[in-house]
């Protein structure tokens, strides 16, 4: 009886086992990071989507404003996204709808997303003249079949997010809600920023409303709530506008 025992859980650890690989393999056409990705309502959606390139591999920094080098190679596509295309959650296999919007289901730009085209699909690899995100109009175009997709965890946000260059800084601010009051402090409060401090580069608004899965992920549950993101990641995490104007002037003493 006790072999009989061991021979049926090594069977299970198998079965499992090969479950596990063919979920894995599973083949699409376009396995990337989802950028600017547009799920409307009504009409056509559309995605760029990065694969790799010869700058940061597998992954890249939205935010990289340097310039590639002569022998930069790139491969990255944009989507057409139909109003028929399956669109499911990698992490769940639920499928989203148009009235679900990606926006409920947490997704937002660093996001995985796995592509099945309906096109006859060709890796293609370029030489271009400027990064990904520098007039993406020349990359090829595919119009997707089925889409997964999967929100990105917090080091995957945060290395998207965080400034290339040592020394640089980017805000992600969090607040209550979008009224044109918060809205005007926040661009009142970035001047500020932009006018007083060279290694401050673009803030970020976001609301519970539009950043969910974000908000959660930090573990935000006070507004407003600042994040600095650094090149090594999160510098600074505060309620207070003026912690963020003091790092910033004193990382800027000596320049």
């Amino acid at each position: 009886m006790k072999y009989l025992s061991l021979i049926l859980l090594v069977i299970v650890t198998l079965t499992a086992c090969s479950d596990t690989e063919s979920i894995n393999e599973s083949e699409f056409d376009i396995e990337g990071i989802a950028l600017n990705f547009y799920y409307p309502p009504e009409g056509i959606g559309h995605a760029l989507i990065f694969v790799e390139d010869n700058l940061f591999g597998s992954y890249m920094k939205f935010m990289y404003q340097g310039e590639v080098p002569e022998d930069y190679l790139l491969e990255a596509y944009r989507l057409w996204i139909p109003p028929e295309t399956d669109i499911y959650s990698k992490d769940t296999g639920e499928k989203i709808t148009k009235e679900d919007g990606l926006r409920t289901h947490s997704f937002e730009q660093a996001s995985e997303i796995f592509i099945n085209v309906k096109e006859d699909f060709e890796s293609e690899t370029m030489n271009r003249g400027g990064y990904v995100v520098h007039n993406p109009m020349l990359l090829p175009v595919y119009t997707a079949k089925e889409i997964y997709i999967s929100p990105p965890s917090k080091e995957q946000y945060v290395q998207f997010h965080s400034p290339v260059n040592q020394g640089d800084y980017r805000l992600h601010a969090f607040y209550e809600d979008n009224s044109q009051e918060i809205w005007d402090d926040f661009i009142e409060f970035e001047n500020k920023l932009n006018e007083e401090f060279n290694i401050y580069h673009y803030g970020r608004f976001q609301t519970p409303e539009t950043e969910k899965g974000i908000i959660e992920m930090f573990e935000i549950d006070e507004y407003p709530t600042f994040i600095l993101l650094g090149a090594e990641g999160i510098a600074l995490k505060t309620n207070d506008e003026e912690d963020v104007y003091d790092f910033l002037a004193e990382q800027s003493e000596g320049e």
